[in-house]
Order: structure tokens, then C-alpha cells, then sequence
């Protein structure tokens, strides 16, 4: 590497500018988005659940969906 290489790797506020300084705080930010992304679901909904979905018929679909996941994550 010839010293005019070198100078030009370590002298690059030249071409870009001055160095950003980041002066984010992001455990503030962090709650921000989990505040975000946060929402509610009314309890009483999960009290009947099983029974909701044997009435509909979907309780052995996801026993057989989460069999077949299971089988497929440990085969592949």
C-alpha cells in the first residue's frame, strides 16, 4: 500500500464531511417502539377458548398442524 493510499483511508472527513456523533437514546426509543407495537387483548376471551374451538372444529386441525411442524422441524 503506497502512503497516498493510506492518507486517503484515514483523512475521509475531507470527502464525507465531519463524523456523526450519534446522540440518540435509545433505551427511550427502544420503549417508544415497544409501546408501539404493543396492544390489548380482553382476558376473557382465553377462559372458553378450547371449547370455542371445538365447537368449530378446529382443535384437531391445530393438533395435526403443530404435529406435522414438529415432525417437519425435526426431520429437516
Amino acid at each position: 500500500m503506497c502512503p497516498k493510499e493510506k492518507d486517503s483511508r484515514n483523512n475521509n472527513n475531507k470527502r464525507w464531511g465531519n463524523k456523526f456523533i450519534d446522540k440518540r437514546n435509545w433505551k427511550s426509543y427502544n420503549e417508544e417502539l415497544v409501546i408501539r407495537g404493543e396492544f390489548l387483548l380482553p382476558i376473557d376471551m382465553f377462559e372458553n377458548w378450547y371449547e370455542e374451538l371445538d365447537k368449530v372444529g378446529l382443535m384437531n386441525f391445530l393438533n395435526l398442524s403443530l404435529k406435522f411442524r414438529l415432525y417437519s422441524i425435526s426431520v429437516g
